[in-house]
């Protein structure tokens, strides 16, 4: 699927990473308040029907590591959404296990999540992310992998100003320069969303402040852009919502100045 329009895109990365916390969250309340099971039944009780995610998650949150790496070794398992529950909690030791067993972590749930999306879409800090990144491109994860919507994991970065997870992205070989579809980049994408710090960043490695995406449109140009609800936007988000992105998208004046000064070549 093919984002026609830049004003929806920060949407639909909050309605993604919204429905993986959601997923999260609903895979553990289910099994965690299931009172009519204990502990040691759960663990004992080999149902008919094929063993599934759900049961993958409750017994890591038991601390039954054992039982689950078992579990994921004989099981028949929706790869893909299991690998991406994994990534948002985010737990890099079971994701090290299932690379171990020959899993792919560039795999896409619903054809537009990644691991890489999940873990940098947490609702983890900013430097906790950082630390685990290098250890999960060791793995062989791709930190240019297109999510599905026309984004990578430098996009996300920096829209949301995570700066650490920025640098150690830059340093294991993601494009600084990558382009959408639409030509838009990543300083782009910092500029529009006043993320200071990666804009500093990405110009620091060479990202272009003149570059033009498909319309023409340079940094510059995003950093002074307004958001306005699309028909479609105000067809699915209502008032409430379209007037807090409207009122999440200005940029306070002073912060303007300071990526102005830096897309430049002043400094901050």
């Amino acid at each position: 699927m093919k984002i026609k329009c830049l004003k929806c895109r920060k949407f639909l990365f909050f309605l993604v990473s919204a429905s993986i916390i959601g997923l999260s969250f609903s895979v553990i309340y289910k099994f965690v308040h299931n009172k009519s099971i204990s502990n040691d039944d759960f663990l004992s009780n080999k149902q008919e029907h094929l063993v599934d995610e759900e049961r993958i998650i409750k017994l890591i949150n038991l601390g039954e590591i054992d039982a689950a790496k078992r579990f994921l070794r004989e099981g028949k398992l929706q790869r893909d959404l299991l690998i991406v529950l994994l990534a948002n909690e985010p737990n890099l030791d079971m994701l090290k296990y299932v690379n171990s067993l020959g899993w792919d972590l560039n795999i896409l749930y619903d054809d537009k999540i990644s691991p890489l999306y999940a873990i940098c879409s947490s609702t983890f800090d900013d430097g906790a992310i950082a630390k685990m990144l290098p250890d999960v491109l060791l793995m062989g994860v791709d930190p240019n992998i297109d999510f599905g919507l026309e984004a990578s994991s430098v996009n996300l970065c920096a829209m949301n100003n995570k700066i650490k997870s920025l640098k150690v992205l830059l340093m294991n070989g993601a494009k600084f320069d990558f382009e959408e579809d639409q030509g838009v980049t990543p300083l782009m994408l910092a500029s529009q969303y006043g993320s200071v710090d990666c804009v500093e960043l990405l110009v620091d490695s060479g990202a272009n402040p003149l570059a033009r995406d498909n319309d023409g449109k340079t940094a510059f140009d995003y950093l002074e852009m307004e958001w306005e609800p699309t028909n479609l936007d105000r067809e699915s988000m209502g008032d409430d919502m379209i007037d807090f992105f409207r009122e999440e998208h200005k940029l306070p004046s002073d912060i303007k100045l300071r990526i102005t000064k830096i897309l430049k070549g002043e400094g901050k």
